[in-house]
């Protein structure tokens, strides 16, 4: 008797250990979002830099032409595109993940 769980109701038709299909999307979804937002972090700020068009060309165009105010243009420019990419993922995340507990080191915007 002591080391036994209490047995709760159950909905008619389900058996003990049965998990349906909604219950788990439920916790496996919401148990997935963190390391998605990290990564969506990562992403927003690396995605500003590359390709073949925009600022990472200018940029990439300048240095061959050795011209150092037009490289210093870009590289402001892409820090504060990227800056406020990582800030929109950050509002976002603490929106949608309101449940967990604020971060100490970088999460206190």
């Amino acid at each position: 008797m002591l080391g036994e769980r209490p047995l709760r109701a159950l909905p008619c038709g389900e058996r003990r250990g049965d998990v349906t299909v909604d219950q788990k999307w439920k916790v496996e979804f919401s148990a997935s979002l963190p390391p998605m937002f990290t990564g969506l972090r990562v992403g927003a700020t690396l995605a500003v830099v590359g390709g073949n068009v925009g600022l990472g060309y200018l940029l990439t165009f300048g240095e061959g032409q050795a011209n150092t105010p037009l490289v210093f243009v870009c590289i402001v420019m892409l820090t504060l595109v990227g800056g406020i990419a990582y800030l929109a993922v950050i509002l976002v995340e603490r929106r949608v993940l309101h449940y967990l507990p604020a971060r100490g080191v970088g999460g206190d915007l």
